[in-house]
């Protein structure tokens, strides 16, 4: 695509179905090359809450996964009824109500693996990686063009929206689409996928890829101001703290990485870093594939190791979440772990019914509401389930 054109539609119809296995080519490559056994899913979960104060939805959970995104009420773990100006519950032409869901056209059924994008508080933006852009309303549930808008390349990462224009990470590109007409401005183009939403940092527009670097450009042009190699794929967003960025890679390495892109301090793991570091007063938190879990202080140019643990069978891919004294981190072996910040001694587990590969979403709702931790699974019955984030108590389970 060349700048100023115009995504097109295109009856879905036309268009080839889901193409599970490319995906699961594009991860074997990188795996491959490591000569490391992975196992990777087709697919997996996504969860975001939804930030609209004043609505009916506020802080209502997004999942994200497979053919389907469902709004989820934190409240009871029920999917979200539609409902009208008044608040009425839309019904359907049996009198039954209808749920917030959302699956794009049933001509050709699409793959979402990334987290609808808030517009304006009436409408989102969805993207599937069946190469389709939607503009969803979000009172009725339903896309503005049925078919959505043809896209240059599948999506698997969270689009970012700056003041006039949309970014979306297509396959191998970065592309910015102008908000409303989603005409195309500017794309930039990487030697492998981009798994990772961008973030603004320091006036750039900053993203990873699988290619081994970490890329920031003109947010307005795309032109290239600098790019960093991390040895290794990076297929999470980098986490902002301090005025610094921190990330983990497929090269057994977390690094802290100055504005300008370049390395003040890197630590070297067991094993892959595949989840975002937490980070809550000067220290880090990391895990990796091979189970472990680190704390790392963080200091003007290393990383002072706290502890370490072997936390899970597993590997563990999910980033980890700090609440409280604990750091919770979420297991391949179907296992949620409460680690003491200060020691990474085990306080107590909770065992589920699926595999947990997707970032854990804490809920903190106001002062006098329980804060929960809400997690996805790669199971129908568990597909998504709250517990409170202190004591481990289930709070409910909803399921597909």
């Amino acid at each position: 695509m060349t700048p100023c054109q115009t995504l097109t539609e295109r009856p879905a119809t036309q268009r080839s179905l889901w193409r599970p296995p490319l995906l699961v080519l594009a991860l074997a490559l990188v795996v491959a090359a490591a000569c490391i056994p992975f196992r990777q899913e087709a697919g997996w979960p996504e969860l975001s809450a939804l930030d609209l104060p004043g609505s009916i939805y506020d802080g209502h959970i997004f999942l994200t996964f497979n053919d389907k995104i469902t709004l989820i009420d934190p409240d009871n773990g029920q999917a979200a009824r539609l409902r009208n100006v008044d608040g009425e519950v839309r019904v359907d032409a049996e009198g039954r109500a209808r749920l917030w869901e959302f699956s794009g056209p049933q001509a050709a059924p699409n793959q979402f693996f990334a987290d609808p994008l808030n517009l304006d508080g009436d409408n989102l933006l969805v993207l599937s990686n069946g190469e389709r852009l939607f503009e969803v309303n979000l009172a009725r549930a339903d896309a503005r063009i049925a078919d959505g808008l043809e896209l240059p390349g599948r999506v698997l990462a969270a689009p970012l929206a700056g003041e006039d224009l949309v970014y979306v990470a297509a396959e191998r590109s970065m592309l910015a689409l102008e908000a409303g007409s989603y005409q195309l401005r500017w794309d930039f183009a990487t030697d492998q996928s981009i798994w990772s939403r961008p973030l603004f940092f320091n006036g750039a527009l900053l993203f990873t890829s699988l290619d081994h670097h970490l890329y920031a450009l003109d947010p307005d042009d795309g032109s290239e101001i600098w790019r960093l190699n991390l040895g290794g794929a990076a297929p999470v967003t980098p986490v902002e703290y301090n005025g610094r960025l921190y990330t983990g890679t497929f090269s057994r390495k977390i690094f802290s990485i100055s504005p300008d892109g370049k390395i003040l301090a890197e630590y070297s793991t067991e094993d892959w870093v595949w989840g975002a570091p937490a980070i809550a007063d000067g220290v880090l938190y990391a895990a990796d594939l091979g189970g472990n879990v680190y704390a790392l202080e963080i200091g003007e140019s290393n990383f002072r190791l706290l502890w370490q643990a072997v936390v899970s069978e597993r590997a563990i891919r999910a980033a980890p979440v700090v609440s409280g004294e604990y750091v919770i981190v979420a297991g391949r072996d179907q296992n949620l772990y409460w680690l003491g910040r200060n020691d990474g001694r085990i306080y107590f587990s909770r065992e589920l019914v699926g595999e947990i590969v997707s970032d854990m979403l804490l809920l903190e709702r106001g002062p006098d509401t329980e804060t929960m931790l809400a997690v996805s699974t790669l199971a129908n019955e568990e597909a998504l389930v709250a517990f409170g984030v202190q004591n481990g108590d289930r709070r409910w389970t909803y399921s597909r």
